[in-house]
C-alpha cells in the first residue's frame, strides 16, 4: 500500500464499533463485520507495504453456528502479490455438556507467549506484532464437559492440501484453586514422511499474588529419535500496570519444524508491556538465541483512534549480521500499520 493510501485510511475512522448488518429475531441471528488493514513500511531500507481487508459473518440458530471469513490480502514490493481465501468457514453445535466445531477454523494450543511449542497448527511466530487473526486450518473439534472445571477434548486437523495424513490429539483439561493445567497426547503429522508422536502439557498458576507461571511442553518421538520441547515462563504486573514477561525455551529438536522455526537449543525472552496513556499502550522485547547470542530487539507502539479504529507503529532491529548466526538472516524492520473495524 502507497504512504499516502495509508495517511488517507487514518483520515476516515469512524466512532463506533459496530457491526455495519444485523438482524435478530426469536430464534435467529446475524451479523456481518468487517476490518480493513494498511501496512506501510521499510524491510532491509526497502519499501514494503500491504493491504487487507477481512469480512466476517456469523450467524446463530438456537444451539447451532456458522462462522465464515474472506480475507482479500495484496502486498506491494518488488512485486505485486494477491491472494483471497476463506480463512474461516466453520458449522458448530454446543450444550451444557458437549461442543462440536467443524471445518476451517483457529487452532490455539499455546499457554505461553513467545515460544508455544505445544501450538501444533499455524502458530505466530516471534516476530508477528499483531495477534488479532491466527490462520485457520481444516479440522474436527470436539469437547465434553465433565464438570464445571474439567473437560474432555479431540481434535482432528486435514493436513491434505499439504499431501500429509491427518494429525489427531485428545486433551483433558482441569482447574482447582488457582491451578489450571492440561495434559496432551496424539500424532502430528506436520512434515512429508515424518510422523510425530506426541505426548505433553502445560500448567497456568500464580503465587504471591503477583507472580504469573505459566509452562507447556511435550515429548516428540519420530523414527528413533525423540525431542523435548518445553518453555518456562515468569510474568509480573506493577500496581502502575507495567509487565514484565520472562520465557525460558528449550528446543530439544535444534532444527527448523513447521510449529518451532529455531535452530538452536535454548532461548531467552524478555518482554515489557507499559499503558503510556488510555489510548496509547507499548510493548518491547528482546529474543535472544543462547547458542550463538544472536537477538532480535522489537517495539510496538499501539495508539486507539477511535472505538474501531487504532493505528500502530513497529520496529523489529536483529543483532549480529555481520555474522553467521540465526537472527543474522533477519531483515531489520520499520513500518506503521492501521486497522479500521466496521
Amino acid at each position: 500500500m502507497r504512504p499516502c493510501l495509508l495517511i488517507f485510511l487514518i483520515s476516515i475512522w469512524g466512532s463506533n464499533a459496530q457491526a455495519f448488518y444485523t438482524h435478530e429475531n426469536d430464534q435467529l441471528s446475524q451479523e456481518i463485520r468487517g476490518v480493513l488493514y494498511g501496512s506501510s513500511g521499510f524491510v532491509d531500507s526497502k519499501l514494503a507495504s500491504e493491504i487487507s481487508a477481512r469480512l466476517m459473518y456469523n450467524v446463530d440458530l438456537s444451539n447451532w453456528h456458522m462462522e465464515y471469513h474472506q480475507v482479500w490480502q495484496e502486498r506491494f514490493a518488488t512485486t505485486n502479490q494477491y491472494q483471497t481465501q476463506a480463512d474461516r468457514f466453520n458449522v458448530s453445535f454446543s450444550n451444557e455438556s458437549f461442543y462440536l466445531k467443524v471445518g476451517r477454523q483457529a487452532i490455539n494450543l499455546a499457554t505461553t507467549f513467545y515460544f508455544s511449542p505445544n501450538d501444533f497448527f499455524a502458530p505466530f511466530s516471534v516476530q508477528t506484532f499483531n495477534r488479532d487473526f491466527k490462520q485457520g486450518v481444516d479440522a474436527l473439534q470436539t469437547e465434553l464437559q465433565l464438570g464445571e472445571l474439567s473437560q474432555l477434548s479431540l481434535l482432528f486437523v486435514n493436513n491434505q492440501q499439504q499431501n500429509l495424513p491427518t494429525s489427531s490429539i485428545v486433551r483433558f483439561e482441569s482447574a482447582f484453586e488457582n491451578l489450571s493445567w492440561m495434559i496432551l497426547a496424539g500424532e502430528v503429522n506436520d512434515q512429508p514422511q515424518v510422523r510425530r508422536q506426541i505426548i505433553g502439557g502445560s500448567i497456568q498458576t500464580d503465587i504471591f499474588d503477583s507472580i504469573g507461571i505459566r509452562a507447556e511442553g511435550h515429548i516428540d518421538k519420530h523414527a528413533n529419535q525423540r525431542n523435548v520441547e518445553w518453555v518456562f515462563g515468569l510474568e509480573h504486573r506493577w500496581l502502575n500496570e507495567l509487565n514484565l514477561n520472562l520465557e525460558w525455551f528449550n528446543h530439544g529438536a535444534k532444527s527448523i519444524t513447521n510449529n518451532l522455526p529455531y535452530s538452536g537449543s535454548q532461548y531467552l525472552a524478555v518482554g515489557l508491556s507499559y499503558p503510556f496513556t488510555p489510548l496509547l499502550n507499548g510493548s518491547f522485547s528482546v529474543i535472544q538465541n543462547m547458542d550463538d547470542y544472536s537477538r532480535l530487539h522489537t517495539a510496538y507502539l499501539n495508539y486507539s483512534l477511535s472505538n474501531e479504529s487504532t493505528v500502530s507503529l513497529y520496529a523489529l532491529q536483529p543483532t549480529g549480521q555481520s555474522i553467521i548466526t540465526e537472527f543474522s538472516y533477519v531483515s531489520p524492520v520499520v513500518g506503521l500499520e492501521l486497522f479500521l473495524y466496521f
